[in-house]
């Protein structure tokens, strides 16, 4: 966890941007920390995420991180950056998924990222909806779609996704998930088109064999 703090604050390079961390305070836990993540360019900065970092408490609790609080467009000087499909999303997402180990949660706010809400709500594979594809390819094999309720704080719609502990967790989560996609693509054949559905189906090549 402290290695994303410290690159944060040090700078990520998204050419011609950087990803800084622009605030970084503690959390509800002694584990937990709360980071604003902003882009930075010529000395203009704009928020674009944050970022809840939990450390673990070992040996009951593993490290996660929960991204939330996307913006979907950022508003920098003059300039108008989107946030998902980009490499700033790109480049944010792997910075968290290098830091955690194997069998590490990652929590994706969904609610601002409109393709992989409604790509849940259809019933599309995780793997297969645009937050969970990425977060495939970043290594993570093991997904869950929420909605958590907090009490008082009344939590959106995440994706959970975890790294195999090791191979064979690996092996199985993967066969679950061809499975998965099997059978997504058989019943949607001869559906009508819906765009969600026909992006998951060209990721669906990707994964299967």
């Amino acid at each position: 966890m402290e290695t994303i703090v410290h690159q944060l604050q040090r700078g990520v390079p998204v050419h011609p941007w950087r990803l800084i961390a622009l605030d970084v305070r503690p959390g509800r836990f002694v584990e937990e920390s709360l980071v604003t993540v902003g882009v930075s360019k010529e000395g203009e900065t704009a928020p674009v995420a944050m970022l809840l970092l939990y450390r673990g408490r070992p040996p009951h609790y593993r490290p996660w991180v929960e991204i939330f609080g996307q913006s979907p467009d950022v508003h920098l000087g003059d300039e108008t950056l989107p946030f998902f499909d980009s490499p700033l999303e790109w480049t944010l997402l792997r910075l968290v998924a290098e830091a955690l180990g194997p069998g590490d949660r990652i929590f994706v706010d969904c609610e601002a990222d409109l393709e992989s809400l409604q790509g849940m709500r259809l019933g599309i594979p995780e793997a297969l909806t645009r937050a969970g594809f990425l977060l495939y390819q970043l290594g993570f094999t093991w997904f869950k779609p929420w909605y958590i309720s907090e009490g008082m704080r009344e939590g959106g719609q995440k994706l959970q996704a975890e790294k195999p502990l090791d191979e064979s967790a690996r092996a199985r989560h993967l066969r679950r998930i061809r499975e998965d996609i099997r059978a997504f693509v058989a019943r949607t054949k001869g559906k009508p088109a819906i765009p969600e559905v026909e992006r998951a189906l060209i990721r669906a090549k990707e994964i299967l064999p």
